[in-house]
């Protein structure tokens, strides 16, 4: 009987070691991914406000912008992995809450991926022969960014009480989990205003201040956590 017993603990206790190390390399793959697709791609060959620039720069670089939306399909991926490895890692300190964290997240990744389904129409428009249709290419890259600022609340929101249950924890790093906090509300408050205000507004008046408060403890926490998660 202690026997059995002992084989399921240690049973268990190798999944949750697999799980950690599966979800640690898969926030590091996407972090890379989400850096190469959001600012080496997308940002630098759609301009906002700018239909003929948009698609000149797409029709330009189109295999570039295939492996954006390749890259943005591996934080998908990588996003879906680290709902379940992070439930299985850390349910055994609050299963109902692990649950309910695993489940935002994944309502997130669908959001995101409705969101990333935009910038696939968006490119197709952009590489049609009809010079009309190029040019509505750019409502459906606007509308991504309406998504995925929606998203990214609910992101935020996620964040907050994931830092919450890795404090309970104790085994995630106590200024990961308060950098995962700060980056949970800087999401919320960040997107709120994006979609409360015109995009050169927001960008004049507040990106300025925002966009420091959102990615400093983002990267930091994020990263944070993957080495944590490596570590066990």
């Amino acid at each position: 009987m202690f026997e059995s017993q002992f084989k399921a603990t240690s049973s268990s206790g190798k999944l949750m070691k697999t799980a950690s190390k599966i979800s640690g390399w898969s926030l590091i793959v996407m972090f890379f991914a989400a850096m190469f697709a959001e600012m080496m791609v997308r940002t630098n060959l759609v301009i906002p406000n700018d239909a003929n620039r948009t698609v000149k720069n797409i029709n330009n670089h189109s295999l570039l912008f295939c492996c954006g939306l390749l890259a943005y399909f591996t934080v998908l991926v990588c996003d879906l992995i680290v709902s379940v490895g992070m439930h299985i890692y850390l349910q055994r300190f609050d299963r109902k809450l692990s649950w309910i964290i695993a489940s935002m997240r994944v309502i997130y990744t669908i959001i995101f991926s409705y969101a990333i389904y935009q910038l696939f129409v968006g490119f197709q428009l952009a590489l049609d022969t009809k010079y009309e249709k190029q040019l509505t290419c750019l409502y459906y890259f606007e509308l991504y960014e309406t998504i995925f600022s929606s998203a990214l609340i609910l992101f935020g929101v996620y964040l907050v009480f994931a830092a919450w249950l890795c404090k309970k924890s104790n085994l995630i790093y106590k200024w990961v989990c308060f950098l995962l906090a700060v980056a949970g509300i800087a999401y919320c408050i960040d997107n709120i205003v994006k979609l409360t205000h015109s995009t050169m507004y927001y960008q004049e008046h507040y990106q300025p201040i925002l966009l420091p408060l959102v990615a400093i403890p983002a990267i930091i926490g994020e990263v944070g956590l993957a080495i944590s998660l490596l570590k066990q």
